[in-house]
């Protein structure tokens, strides 16, 4: 059986070019190959979000009116609210992750319906993210990254944003 060349060792070959993999390995172009590849890249960079959004909602002061917290990180206020005065799909998120860092769970849910769920699935994502790194494998499930996925997400923010205008405009 003749050996082929391929860009990448095939074991079924019985012959490894040890040049040509060693050219692969260093060449950038390939981030397959070695260690950092890019499962472990896209778990790193899902334990870095997830702790650096833990930190942040656990150093905050949340505010008491459940909306602006996010002002206190130098951003702009919500221009939905300026502009109709009802609160935007995500108004009150930010102020929701800082009480559930408190561990105040009622007021988070107070802040945004979909807050604690959220703040939960964010710490969720450690467990998963350092399996994945040690693993070498997705961080994530692909299948949260699907279409339907997203439909069923946007589902949700729109419940949870229509949830939080009812209680808003007073309805409970």
């Amino acid at each position: 059986m003749e050996a082929k060349l391929r860009p990448w060792p095939d074991p079924r070959d019985g012959v490894v070019n040890v040049a040509h993999t060693r050219q692969i390995a260093s060449d950038p172009c390939h981030p397959h190959e070695g260690w950092w590849t890019e499962q472990r890249r896209e778990s790193v960079g899902a334990i870095a979000g997830a702790v650096l959004t833990l930190i942040v909602a656990k150093l905050l002061n949340p505010e008491p009116s459940g909306y602006g917290t996010h002002e206190h990180l130098f951003l702009l206020p919500c221009i939905f609210k300026l502009l109709t005065g009802l609160p935007c799909p995500f108004c009150g998120m930010t102020t929701s992750f800082a009480l559930m860092a408190d561990g105040a769970v009622r007021a988070a849910l107070g802040a945004h319906i979909l807050g604690p769920p959220a703040y939960l699935a964010t710490w969720a994502i450690l467990p998963a993210a350092l399996a994945g790194l040690v693993g070498n494998r997705p961080p994530l499930p692909r299948w949260l990254f699907s279409q339907r996925a997203g439909r069923i997400l946007l589902v949700v923010v729109l419940v949870g944003w229509v949830f939080n205008l009812v209680r808003f405009l007073g309805g409970f």
